[in-house]
């Protein structure tokens, strides 16, 4: 029988690296030149924030940035203490079920070969049936891999909608049935061009909250604001 194959991205989708971003920050906050009780150094607002990268949305100086980006690429055991997000248990789970392929698929500088790319192979061997996953750590375009190798899937965790965009224009949407599950954060919610894409296809888009009930309602009210 063929195994259902879900793709799925790692940070922010399986782990929530922005939160140990605010740790990292706060304890170098003066190298960075961050206040360390900057009111944008919290879960809300991080997850709120308007624009994917960090140091965009700090505004850190580009005399800061080989620093900052040393934090997480030359970080050996960046991922080892970050818990799995709800989807990643729910994904934990599926990787023990022999009709599920679990692939993982993560654009970073330097590929599998820098000291966080291991982290991060590591952290998703010791907390996912490696047996039923596959796992690319790469610096190309992900849709590519997926085009080549993964043309059938069935599930894509991914929180990034240009990548979404990109995956889905190389897909066959009318082939089989397909859902595209994204987790809510402030710089992913508009995705009028995935609803474009997908629009009388067999392939769903539904976005889900990622975080425990208490901070769901907070960001609820928050867009409820805008």
């Amino acid at each position: 029988m063929q195994k259902l194959q879900i793709i799925s991205d790692i940070d922010e989708v399986i782990v929530r690296c922005d939160l140990k971003w605010i740790d990292k920050i706060k304890s170098n906050s003066k190298k960075l030149g961050v206040d360390y009780n900057d009111p944008r150094l919290s879960e809300p607002s991080i997850s709120l924030r308007p624009v994917y990268h960090i140091d965009k949305f700090l505004e850190l100086s580009k005399d800061k940035l080989p620093f900052f980006k040393s934090l997480y690429y030359e970080d050996p055991s960046f991922y080892d203490d970050i818990p799995l997000t709800p989807a990643g248990k729910v994904i934990q789970f599926l990787s023990n079920k022999k009709e599920y392929q679990i692939v993982f698929i993560s654009v970073s500088k330097g590929g599998s070969s820098s000291p966080v790319a291991l982290s991060k192979i590591r952290y998703i061997e010791n907390n996912f049936n490696i047996d039923n996953c596959v796992i690319h750590i790469v610096e190309e375009d992900k849709s590519q891999i997926v085009k080549n190798n993964y043309p059938n899937w069935a599930y894509l965790y991914e929180d990034n909608i240009v990548k979404i965009h990109n995956i889905l224009k190389v897909s066959d949407l009318n082939s089989m049935r397909r859902e595209v599950l994204v987790p809510v954060y402030g710089w992913n919610i508009e995705s009028t061009e995935v609803q474009k894409l997908i629009e009388d296809t067999q392939t769903s888009l539904m976005y889900y909250y990622g975080q425990d009930e208490e901070f769901q309602r907070y960001i609820h009210n928050e867009k409820a604001k805008k």
